[in-house]
């Protein structure tokens, strides 16, 4: 079984900026749409892993921008899982129009994790036996590291609502990006911008929870947190914008 998987989509309105340009949590929704679609249709998806008494959680994200897409663009989202380590495993996407030119490259390291236990499961055993895994991958370097030990007053928050709630009942893994996007105004996004955007989760946010953003330049970056109000760190973002790259 090969082990790519893709979709192809036209680009509508509701997944668009207000210059009618595919926005970035936009892409990254479609590329994780891709991989929900393969899990589900090959039998390991969330029902199935259930079914055996696991989950998988998703630990990084990291998602490169080389190009863009416009209202009713055609385009195709291809995922595929790469070969699997000991406990973890990372996920491929490419977002491309059809004659080929990429839009949106990503990455994604998951586990799978046992219901009963909550410690990690050999990922491989998840997949068809037949499906054929690949060395084939976007980015050849390691995630970044992103220190935690962020100092000053927040400079915006949100509130975790019912529409980021996934079937575990704590916020959606891609909701994320949606909210962090959202704590920049259109003009600030606009003037970053952004070439490659990675996120990493540090513990679960609920419904009603609000989430504290703390911001701060890093080596070539800028490096962001989220935050609870227990103080725990929820998620931290590495924003690489075309002024980091001259």
């Amino acid at each position: 079984m090969e082990s790519k998987y893709s979709i192809e989509r036209r680009i509508l309105q509701g997944e668009c900026d207000r210059n009618l340009r595919l926005s970035i949590p936009a892409a990254i929704q479609l590329c994780m749409d891709a991989a929900s679609a393969q899990t589900e249709l090959c039998d390991f998806g969330i029902g199935s892993l259930a079914r055996r008494g696991r989950y998988w959680v998703v630990t990084k994200h990291r998602f490169s921008f080389p190009g863009g897409a416009g209202l009713m663009d055609d385009v195709i989202a291809t995922t595929w899982p790469e070969k699997t380590g000991r406990v973890r495993c990372d996920r491929d996407f490419r977002l491309e129009h059809r004659d080929g030119t990429p839009i949106c490259l990503g990455k994604s390291e998951w586990a799978v994790l046992d219901k009963e236990t909550g410690r990690p499961t050999p990922p491989g055993e998840i997949y068809p036996p037949d499906m054929v895994l690949t060395d084939e991958t976007n980015f050849d370097t390691p995630f970044a590291r992103i220190s935690d030990d962020f100092e000053g007053e927040p400079y915006c928050s949100r509130t975790v609502t019912s529409v980021d709630i996934d079937r575990a009942n704590h916020m959606n893994n891609v909701r994320y990006f949606w909210m962090l996007m959202g704590t920049f105004s259109c003009d600030e996004t606009e003037a970053m911008d952004i070439r490659e955007l990675e996120l990493h989760y540090r513990s679960q946010a609920r419904e009603g929870e609000t989430i504290f953003f703390q911001r701060r330049e890093g080596k070539g970056a800028l490096e962001i947190r989220g935050y609870a109000a227990d103080g725990r760190t929820v998620m931290l973002a590495r924003i690489v914008r075309a002024s980091d790259l001259a």
